[in-house]
Formats: structure tokens, C-alpha cells, sequence
């Protein structure tokens, strides 16, 4: 896969080091700042200086070669829409652009970008702290396909020493415990107690929960949430 990522501010490069760890991804870099693609381009397919509102600039890409192109400009709305117009006509096979506020996601919407392909990162992150923060339990919420949500939850103080089963999870709210997480004591070649994580892929529905017990599930995402309130 070749991705173009256009834009080296925080959001472009956290997608780049993302990136960069996938040996199967060839990724392209962009930004008029000379800085900012030297600084970047090791490690990467190619390295371009250039301004993409200009569009013969960037007909001069391997355009026809990319899977996707993010737009990961959000400081200039002006230059986002331009590029992404740009990019929309050369007809690249999917974009990603970062939007700065509701409205220039409605823009972004009306020159043909999906919805689902329209991100707002500080909005997300926001949530995903706040979501933090109101619940403690939860570790981890991934969506996957469609409406579905893979979550890790770490079992309340008040239910240590009940079982698997005693929650319905299946029978109230179909969702799925794919794995159970927990903390194993043990003592390293120096005599020191330790604490390692073991992980148990097909739960038994009489697993006692300990201290340390994190429940994998899956669900849909509004049968996920309904649980988190009850919970």
C-alpha cells in the first residue's frame, strides 16, 4: 500500500511514525516547509518541498501509484480545501482530511469527501480523555468494522471473587468476552517479586474475578455503552 500523507504538523507526523512501523506501507511525504520534510524523510518512499494548492506541483507526484492520500493540513482551511479539491479531480482512490471545525468539514463533505473519511484529531482526543476520565475502568475502546467495539474493562472492586458468568454479558447485552487479562506473581532470576501479564483466549464461564482482571470484549458499539452505564 502507498499512502501520501500531506502536512507535517503534529497530526501528519503521528500518522508517518504510525506508518513507518508497517514494512507494507510505502509512505509519501509532502509539506511546503523544507524544515519539516528534511526532518522527516528518512525512513520514507519520498520526500517532496511543495505547495499542494498548486495543482500542476502536484500533478508532478506519483499520483496514480497512491492508495491514499491524507490531508493533514488544519491550520489553513483555504489550502486544505484546494488540496483536497486537487486531489478529488486527479482522481486519487481515497482521501483522508483532518478537519479544524464543523464547518469546514461541511465544505470538505460538499467537494465530495465522505464523512467517514472526514477526522477531527484534537475533537477525538478530547473525547477519548474525557471518556478516560468519567470511566476509570475502561482501558481501551477500539472500533472495528461496522458498529462493533473491541473494549478492555477492568473488573470492579465489587465483583473480585464472583464468576465470568455471573455478569450475562451475552444474555443481557450480547457481547462477547473474547479474553481475559490478568496479573500473574512471579520472581525474577534476581529473587524479586514480579508481576507478569498472562492472558486466557478462550474464557471459561466459571473464571473467578481477581484484583487484576481486565475483560476483552466485543459488541456493538450502543450494546458496549449500554453496558458501560450499567456497569
Amino acid at each position: 500500500m502507498k499512502v501520501m500523507i500531506i502536512g507535517l504538523g503534529t497530526f501528519g507526523v503521528s500518522m508517518l511514525e504510525s506508518f513507518k512501523k508497517d514494512s507494507e506501507v510505502d509512505v509519501i511525504i509532502v509539506d511546503k516547509n523544507e524544515q519539516l520534510v528534511e526532518k522527516y524523510k528518512e525512513g520514507v518512499a519520498s520526500a517532496s518541498i511543495l505547495d499542494t494548492m498548486d495543482k500542476d506541483a502536484l500533478q508532478s507526484l506519483p499520483i496514480d501509484e497512491v492508495d491514499i492520500a491524507i490531508c493533514s493540513i488544519g491550520d489553513n482551511m483555504s489550502a486544505s480545501l484546494i488540496t483536497c479539491l486537487h486531489l478529488k479531480e486527479l482522481q486519487v482512490n481515497r482521501i483522508i482530511a483532518r478537519a479544524s471545525s464543523k464547518y469546514h468539514a461541511q465544505i470538505l463533505e460538499a467537494i465530495g469527501i465522505p464523512n467517514e473519511d472526514i477526522v477531527f484529531p484534537e475533537e477525538e482526543v478530547g473525547i477519548r480523555l474525557a471518556n478516560k476520565l468519567i470511566n476509570r475502568h475502561i482501558i481501551n475502546n477500539i472500533v472495528l468494522a461496522g458498529n462493533h467495539v473491541l473494549a478492555e474493562i477492568k473488573v470492579k472492586q465489587q465483583y473480585l471473587g464472583r464468576k465470568l458468568k455471573d455478569l450475562k454479558l451475552r444474555e443481557k447485552y450480547k457481547i462477547n468476552v473474547v479474553a481475559i487479562k490478568y496479573k500473574e506473581k512471579s520472581v525474577d532470576n534476581e529473587g524479586r517479586n514480579v508481576y507478569i501479564e498472562k492472558i486466557i483466549d478462550v474464557p471459561d464461564p466459571d473464571y473467578l474475578f481477581t484484583e487484576d482482571t481486565v475483560l476483552v470484549i466485543v459488541g456493538d458499539e450502543e450494546a458496549i455503552e449500554r453496558f458501560k452505564e450499567d456497569y
